[in-house]
């Protein structure tokens, strides 16, 4: 058996008798254990690791924990749901996103959306038609300023952002447009 196999076992011992016992910690005299240098080797990488956290420890019982958080989902199997992110490429909508370039956690973007895009973005909101159409009229003098290179008039972002502001999707691609097109 493995060092890691050996740990997630000792893990699994404390899990259960807690459990069983219905106690928060788990504590026993290093009499009363078998091959105690093993054990207590484990007991300070289970500690080290973040999955026991030391309780009432004193002389005569080295083994006293009790699990934290990370330990007990660890036997439970539980996974944090935001354990990386995902990005699509090649110039496909994500949530607001648009890249052409994704490893990691790092995004390089190149390009905003365009507006049939951006109708695309629109069409998938969960609104009434009314809104879904109020937005796209609002929108559309934004992106043809945009797609014709001309400045932004004085007043066209304030104009929409009341509007755009409830939906957080289109919002961020309306920004991540906007900020690229006054930087270039």
């Amino acid at each position: 058996m493995s060092k890691h196999e050996d740990m997630m076992k000792l893990l699994q011992f404390f899990y259960d008798e807690t459990c069983a016992k219905k106690i928060p910690a788990y504590s026993v005299p290093n009499k009363d254990v078998k091959n105690l240098p093993e054990i207590l080797d484990n007991y300070r990488l289970l500690k080290s690791s973040g999955f026991i956290e030391p309780y009432a420890e004193c002389i005569g019982s080295n083994i006293s924990c009790r699990l934290t958080e990370k330990g007990i989902a660890k036997i439970e199997g539980i996974t944090d749901a935001a354990t990386g992110i995902t990005i699509n490429t090649n110039s496909l909508v994500n949530n607001g996103i648009v890249g052409n370039n994704a490893k990691g956690n790092t995004i390089n973007i190149s390009q905003g959306y365009s507006f049939e895009q951006i109708q695309t973005l629109i069409k998938t909101l969960e609104t009434s038609q009314e809104e879904k159409t109020l937005l796209i009229k609002n929108l559309e003098p934004l992106f043809d300023c945009i797609q014709k290179g001309y400045p932004l008039q004085k007043g066209m972002l304030s104009s929409i952002s009341d509007h755009i502001c409830k939906y957080q999707t289109l919002y961020a691609a309306v920004f991540q447009t906007v900020a690229l097109y006054l930087c270039k």
